[in-house]
């Protein structure tokens, strides 16, 4: 599979799809850092949804390098701990990750910084200080008349936190700093994509999953959405 310079890949994977490969062999897959996480986690499912996201992050890998074997791969993280290939692999790759309870989302680009947010809707309880926390002025001032205002919020959230992740920066920075208020009929749209001072944004719902993207970039891009 080609990644050509211009071009971003989401993957998305739901962990009740049957079709993915034997726990016990996606196990095999990770590097012995990851085993011992996997085996940290209490309940099971989390345990699985932790060795099938990272397992995949590696077969997707070897998708467009197929020279290197999915359980050869080697990744870094900043401070914040986003991850990264290692330098060793002398390969351009830009790539993150995000998972909810039912499913990971990755997204890969050749020559972009990127990031990407997946949120399961859950009905939360939406209080005065959760919004004071996420949204900026003017986002608030839409919030106030949308007419779903979970779909708003998990909009605002998710494209708040992949750009920070873009960035680097996980939500160290102040999320109420980056506003999103400029996009029209956000509540009612079923796919948003814009650009905003260098960055690249789409987001879009598939089933109870908001999921948004950013990637550093003036440029619209070729976006292709892959589901395993």
């Amino acid at each position: 599979m080609n990644l050509n310079t211009n071009d971003v890949h989401i993957w998305y994977i739901s962990f009740n799809n049957k079709k993915l490969l034997n726990i016990h062999k996606l196990f095999q897959i990770l590097n012995e850092n990851e085993k011992i996480k996997s085996k940290s986690f209490i309940k099971q499912r989390d345990q699985r949804n932790y060795i099938i996201s990272h397992a995949y992050l590696r077969l997707l890998l070897t998708k467009y390098h197929p020279n290197i074997k999915p359980e050869s791969w080697k990744f870094s993280k900043n401070k914040y701990g986003k991850p990264f290939l290692s330098k060793e692999h002398n390969i351009n790759v830009y790539l993150n990750i995000s998972h909810t309870y039912s499913a990971v989302a990755y997204i890969f680009t050749k020559s972009n910084i990127c990031g990407i947010d997946i949120e399961e809707d859950r009905n939360i309880i939406l209080d005065e200080q959760i919004i004071n926390l996420t949204f900026s002025a003017e986002e608030k001032n839409i919030y106030k008349i949308s007419k779903n205002k979970n779909d708003l919020f998990y909009r605002f959230w998710t494209l708040k936190e992949a750009y920070s992740k873009a960035c680097g920066i996980g939500l160290s920075q102040r999320i109420q700093q980056t506003d999103y208020s400029s996009i029209k009929d956000i509540d009612s749209e079923a796919f948003v994509t814009f650009n905003q001072k260098g960055y690249y944004y789409g987001t879009f719902f598939i089933q109870k999953i908001h999921l948004s993207y950013c990637i550093k970039s003036f440029h619209p891009l070729k976006i292709y959405l892959h589901f395993l």
